[in-house]
């Protein structure tokens, strides 16, 4: 009976493709968003991904994320060198500037300094020859950051904004080695543009040394937002880290303890959260309608043939057992197709920039969502057949 159900909804080409592709729409959407917000997450704490070398990162007793800092005085670096086990330690500025393209236009620029010695804090891809660059005056290193069309220059020179109104409609060019803005009303010389991690919100980034991030970045009390500590081979990181909180009373993560927080921190407050959860609950109403409404028109088409199922012989639990098996065969199918079409689909966006991680958790979870979906379909439809009378066979 298995088998004749199957062939039943085999053999209704229209109702049988809108069931698969209402499954298919629920699977397809879900692990999209799914994916998306993955993508998202894992970018929270490029900052962190960057810089390997970081074993523990030092803080603001109240700094939950990287994204989310606050400056500590410069006493706590000889502070944190001085706890047993701490091989190094760096500095590292974060902060945020207004920037003045040559064409006028304006827009907000995240200033990373990094350790004036060791430069410690650019991205691993950095190859030496490119930071050493940073110690000329004025020197930054630009990181588009995802961006598109924000770190531009004006192609032709006479396009640069002197006496009169900004050329904002000039034709640009990207950012190259060579080219100058300013930065917080301070002259920056570019010495080549670099590619750091994906960021979760897309801003031009410029890379340059502590000092000339206190120098042109606005004035604060205190400069110094991370204390960057590697620690002695066959130490705990773990440990050191206990160990330099209850020294200098400043919070201290490991590496992937502080990823953990940041992305932590955005599940917690981030307002997109909720946005991707309704995002995917509208999709799998949308799948659920449309698989429920179809296995319902096709259950009321062939109700004769259940009817002669129930006749002779055929007992209500047979007859769901027959309609789940339809409901569940097309949600399997439609499952696969969902979910493929999803891979090939992201796949392509995620070479644009679009943040898309295919994750196994995101495959196990939507397989479910999946099944449910066709099981409630079935279920739907199932009160129909139950009530068909066996008598409707013979009139």
């Amino acid at each position: 009976m298995i088998r004749v159900a199957i062939s039943m909804l085999v053999g209704d080409g229209p109702k049988y493709a809108g069931v698969v592709f209402g499954i298919a729409i629920t699977t397809f959407l879900t692990t999209l968003f799914l994916s998306m917000f993955a993508g998202m997450l894992s970018r929270t704490p490029a900052l962190v991904n960057d810089v390997p070398w970081a074993d523990i990162w030092v803080m603001d007793p109240a700094c939950q994320a990287v994204t989310q800092t606050n400056n500590v005085p410069e006493t706590v670096i000889d502070r944190v060198r001085g706890v047993p086990g701490v091989r190094s330690t760096a500095r590292l500025a974060v902060g945020s500037a207004p920037a003045r393209l040559p064409h006028g236009r304006f827009l907000t620029v995240d200033v990373i300094g990094v350790d004036d010695a060791t430069l410690i804090g650019l991205p691993a891809s950095v190859p030496n020859e490119l930071a050493l660059t940073l110690r000329a005056p004025q020197a930054v290193l630009a990181d588009h950051a995802g961006t598109h069309n924000q770190l531009v220059i004006p192609v032709d020179q006479s396009d640069a904004w002197g006496p009169g109104s900004p050329r904002l409609s000039a034709e640009v060019r990207s950012i190259a080695a060579g080219d100058e803005i300013l930065v917080n009303n301070n002259a920056v010389r570019v010495q080549g543009v670099v590619a750091g991690s994906p960021r979760f919100n897309p801003q031009p980034v410029l890379y340059t040394t502590y000092a000339n991030a206190a120098r042109i970045l606005p004035p604060l009390r205190h400069r110094l937002t991370f204390i960057l500590a590697s620690v002695e081979p066959n130490q705990s990181a773990s440990e050191i880290a206990r160990r330099i909180e209850n020294a200098t009373g400043y919070r201290a993560r490991t590496r992937e303890e502080f990823k953990t927080d940041t992305v932590g921190w955005f599940l917690r407050n981030a307002e997109f959260v909720s946005h991707v959860g309704i995002m995917a609950f509208f999709a799998f109403v949308v799948g659920l309608a449309i698989a429920g409404l179809m296995l319902f028109m096709f259950t009321r088409e062939h109700a004769r043939i259940y009817a002669t199922f129930k006749a002779v012989g055929a007992s209500d639990g047979l007859i769901t057992k027959m309609v789940i098996t339809q409901a569940l065969f097309a949600g399997v199918l439609g499952y696969g197709l969902g979910v493929g079409t999803c891979s090939l689909v992201g796949t392509a966006l995620a070479t644009t920039g679009f943040p898309f991680r295919f994750l196994s958790i995101t495959v196990i979870f939507v397989g479910i969502l999946a099944m449910t979906t066709a099981i409630l379909a079935g279920m739907g439809s199932i009160r129909s057949v139950l009530r068909v009378n066996p008598a409707l066979v013979f009139k």
